[in-house]
């Protein structure tokens, strides 16, 4: 065969770079879009986990804020209901403790004389004058118990007249002179220390 000229040598030089290139260049470029989506891939799923977990996170929160608040408002809810039976309660104690210290008060009237008697001195010592006649009423027991006390010179040398009253209680007094009168029932004395009372025991005070 005849021998290659340099034109022909120089064309099948450059079709084999040529075929090379492209070659290589496809190649190239099929590496650097797999290994570009790969990489693409990596960082899309990397950020789409962060977003991910950044917005979980202000979910949850706000979930939790939102039970919070619930929860508050239940406990309000629950509170408001015991405040109001705790008031109701501290009411029926204190009637029932009043009514229990009253009976008492009078049992003590019945038994104890130095009740009447302190009772009738407060009375006496509340007149403005005492120069003047008085008129003693009271309930018959306890006009018994003065007599016990004070003979009849007695009372008249005092100027006392005493009254038997069937309708009043017992510790009750109601005196007279011709300037004044003087009333102390023991149910309102009665009343006023178990007021005083809970003034002085009241949380706080």
């Amino acid at each position: 065969p005849q021998p290659m000229t340099a034109e022909e040598l120089d064309a099948i030089r450059q079709a084999a770079y040529d075929d090379g290139y492209n070659e290589g260049k496809e190649q190239g470029y099929q590496d650097g879009l797999a290994s570009g989506t790969t990489e693409g891939l990596s960082q899309g799923e990397a950020q789409g986990q962060e977003q991910g977990l950044a917005q979980g996170l202000a979910d949850g929160q706000q979930q939790i804020a939102d039970k919070a608040a619930v929860w508050e408002q239940l406990q309000t809810q629950m509170h408001a209901p015991l405040a109001a039976v705790n008031s109701e309660v501290e009411n029926e104690l204190i009637r029932v403790a009043t009514g229990l210290a009253e009976e008492l008060i009078k049992t003590e009237v019945t038994f104890n004389h130095d009740i009447l008697l302190q009772t009738l001195k407060l009375a006496l010592d509340a007149l403005p004058v005492l120069e003047q006649k008085i008129t003693i009423t009271l309930h018959p027991d306890d006009l018994a118990v003065i007599n016990e006390y004070y003979a009849t010179e007695e009372c008249v040398k005092r100027g006392w007249v005493l009254i038997s009253e069937p309708m009043m209680k017992q510790g009750d007094l109601v005196i007279n002179n011709e300037v004044s009168s003087v009333e102390l029932l023991m149910e309102q004395r009665i009343k006023q220390l178990m007021r005083q009372f809970l003034i002085a025991n009241k949380p706080g005070a």
